[in-house]
């Protein structure tokens, strides 16, 4: 499931002008437009923004006002969620930049940057990858390769590669930049290694990513006054890491921290808090601390809707997550209907195709599944895959998230021998992906060794429960309640395989976990 959202604005280099005598000038307009957005104020921000715009329009001399109207509309549209619109004005904005400046040029390589933040957004990663490296010819081609702005495009680079899921690719750009980020204002040092210790994250290298976040939060807290936003960044990355690794109760005062900070520095009121309240929720949800999480996630949903109306992304991914939280408590037509606002929000933003779009589609498809609904399943599943695959490509961790569930469709359905090819499948994306000992991994052995403790096969079974539990131990923590059910299961497969003393103990030790 989707966990934080975060929008930034890129500058758009206003010029100055004269106050007129009976109305706002143009730049007044501008900076207003940009006060009011930044105070959360849309409607308003809209206005000016348009009125700005309006005033320039079909003036050959006012080119360079045009762009910053443009640009300040796209930049408007982005933050509320609605991309299509952004893409269109930073499309126009960027024509004129090309019209007007010739390439290669500093402001063409803003403007590249600006669309290019935009089909990140919508998912289109390829066609990011393509503008970004272009603005960064386009700064090559100025003298200003080694410059902040080129630094900067390189730091997007790696985040789209960091969405295509080319990890490798994505930190080898950090660790170019990491020389320069340690010379440099600690704020950018702080953000570098955030960023690198997620894409070790993501790349279920969690042992390479907590030096990082401790190594970034020992600068924030040493280099930067207190409470500022880079070390509540800092907090709330590690409480991901330690939520991740099933450590949800450590990831607690990481994330209360981090939510105090933002609320001291931006009010409590803030967007900028609903993230870290939406991760709050899913950390209590992992607790089972069921009514905790709602509030923190009603809580984050509230936020969210003032700040943007509930037509926005930020909305979706909180609905998206109080759907979890409602199943766990057995509202099962309630998380459904959670789940289908946040497809419908991010599918009427993005279209169909948008990878987010597709894993809403997918954690549907899956809540169908434990319903037993599988024919209304299937073909949300199949539609996400389809997507994902388009988008990612094949080998891509979402990918075998759902494949594990098709093939979870198969083996309730009887089809144990398609249940076990897709489940093969799946392993066989995450063993390319070097992921074979991920608790994603260890989750597909414990499905293949369900089948065929199923389908009575328990020499086949008894293995790979085994290796599951063995994986799930190393990164959970021996002592970890969520290692219960793979005990239990084990312990099942050797009693029937008469291997008592073996049973007894995993036994003894779940009933332990249980009580504690």
């Amino acid at each position: 499931m989707i966990i934080a959202l975060s929008l930034a604005l890129l500058a758009v280099g206003l010029p100055a002008y004269a106050q007129e005598d009976d109305a706002l000038s143009w730049d007044e307009m501008i900076m207003n437009g940009h006060r009011a957005l930044n105070g959360g104020d849309v409607e308003s921000a809209l206005s000016a923004f348009r009125a700005a715009n309006d005033m320039v329009q079909g003036r050959d001399d006012k080119a360079e006002e045009q762009i910053v109207g443009l640009t300040s509309l796209g930049l408007l549209y982005a933050t509320t969620g609605e991309l299509a619109l952004a893409a269109d004005y930073q499309d126009q904005a960027l024509a004129l930049r090309i019209a007007t400046y010739g390439e290669p040029s500093h402001q063409v390589a803003i403007g590249l940057r600006n669309l290019a933040s935009v089909r990140q957004n919508q998912g289109l990663m390829a066609e990011t990858s393509t503008l970004l490296n272009r603005a960064l010819s386009n700064l090559e081609g100025v003298g200003e390769g080694e410059g902040e702005d080129a630094l900067g495009v390189r730091r997007d680079l790696a985040s789209v590669y960091y969405g295509m899921a080319r990890y490798d690719d994505a930190l080898a750009i950090y660790e170019d930049l990491l020389p320069g980020a340690e010379e440099g204002a600690p704020e950018q040092l702080v953000e570098l290694l955030t960023s690198m210790a997620a894409t070790h994250q993501a790349a279920e290298r969690p042992a390479l990513a907590l030096p990082l976040l401790e190594w970034a939060l020992e600068v924030a807290r040493e280099q930067l006054p207190a409470p500022h936003s880079a070390t509540a960044m800092v907090l709330n990355s590690l409480g991901e890491h330690l939520r991740i690794q099933g450590r949800s109760a450590e990831a607690l005062p990481a994330y209360q921290e981090a939510l105090a900070m933002r609320a001291a520095i931006h009010g409590e009121a803030d967007p900028r808090l609903a993230p870290i309240m939406n991760n709050i929720g899913l950390a209590l949800l992992d607790l089972n601390r069921l009514d905790e999480a709602q509030t923190y996630l009603d809580a984050a949903y509230v936020i969210a809707v003032t700040a943007y109306g509930d037509r926005h992304p930020a909305v979706a991914i909180v609905m998206g997550n109080l759907a979890d939280v409602r199943e766990a408590q057995g509202a099962f037509v309630e998380a459904v209907e959670a789940n289908r606002y946040a497809l419908g929000v991010m599918e009427a933003l993005n279209g169909p195709s948008h990878p987010e779009v597709a894993r809403l589609r997918a954690s549907l498809g899956r809540r169908l599944v434990t319903a037993g609904m599988y024919d209304h399943a299937a073909p949300e599943l199949e539609n996400a895959r389809a997507v994902l695959e388009a988008t990612l490509g094949h080998d891509h961790a979402d990918v075998a998230e759902i494949i594990n569930s098709q093939a979870e469709i198969a083996r309730l359905s009887g089809e144990f021998e398609r249940a076990l090819e897709l489940n093969a499948e799946a392993s066989a994306i995450l063993e390319v992906l070097d992921q074979d000992d991920s608790l994603h991994y260890a989750d597909l052995l414990f499905v293949r060794a369900t089948i065929y403790k199923t389908i009575r096969d328990m020499e086949a079974a008894a293995p790979l429960y085994a290796q599951a539990l063995s994986i799930r131990e190393r990164l959970l923590g021996a002592d970890n309640p969520a290692l219960v059910p793979t005990l239990r299961d084990y312990a099942f497969v050797l009693r029937r395989l008469k291997r008592t003393e073996e049973a007894t103990e995993l036994e003894d030790r779940a009933t332990l976990l249980e009580a504690e």
